[in-house]
């Protein structure tokens, strides 16, 4: 990147200052040195970006992220190898070598003595490895539904439980009602049976007061 922010492939820019001394873009003066690193943003922009694998010529389709290129370029069935067999400079794919070593190529066979049990050998390996992956994929099929049902389990077992605190908590609950409620009935009660009692002496102290003044008006008028 220069000065003025123009970013640049690394490689198509450093190749282009071996003939100039200037940003293409902008003109300004640029060399190797004076280069800045693009922003970070930009990076990660960029290694999200899709493209194809290096080895798409020889027949790899597939797309993969630029962060992961390298890597797979790195391991990628489609990369050139030669042929090991002496005399033979043929460039295979590296997931074919085998087979155009032992099947195909000619420098193989003519040196070969024992080519019939070598290939023998080599069905039989093949057999086995595929027989093996199919035991594999069984076994993680069984596995996957093991897991599943054991996740089942663990939910309705967590279910059930929740459902029971959630009863017993609703029947605790309960409980403590009834007993505030009789509580306040007591209290309720209680306060009814002061009540009436306090209304009852009011009462009997008004009949002993209205006694007094009948008492007293009814000894008046004898007396007149």
């Amino acid at each position: 990147m220069c000065k003025n922010q123009h970013h640049h492939c690394s490689c198509c820019i450093k190749k282009h200052l071996e003939n100039s001394a200037f940003c293409p873009t902008c003109l300004e003066h640029l060399s190797v040195d004076t280069l800045n690193e693009v922003p970070r943003i930009v990076n990660d922009y960029i290694s999200e970006l899709n493209i194809r694998c290096d080895f798409y010529p020889r027949g790899f389709p597939e797309i993969v992220q630029v962060e992961n290129l390298k890597r797979h370029v790195g391991s990628c069935g489609f990369s050139p190898v030669q042929c090991s067999n002496d005399g033979c400079n043929v460039l295979v794919n590296t997931s074919n070598k085998l087979d155009h070593e032992t099947e195909v190529c000619d420098f193989g066979k003519l040196k070969c003595h024992q080519c019939g049990q070598l290939k023998n050998e080599v069905r039989e390996l093949r057999d086995e490895m595929l027989a093996r992956q199919k035991k594999m994929k069984n076994e993680m099929k069984d596995m996957k539904q093991e897991v599943k049902e054991m996740i089942r389990n663990e939910i309705e077992r967590i279910k059930m439980e929740l459902k029971n605190d959630i009863k017993n908590e609703v029947k605790g609950m309960n409980v403590e009602i009834k007993n505030q409620m009789k509580e306040m009935r007591e209290e309720v009660k209680t306060g009814i049976k002061g009540e009436v009692n306090r209304i009852k002496e009011e009462m009997k102290n008004e009949m002993r007061g209205m006694k007094v003044e009948i008492r007293n008006e009814m000894k008046g008028i004898i007396k007149n």
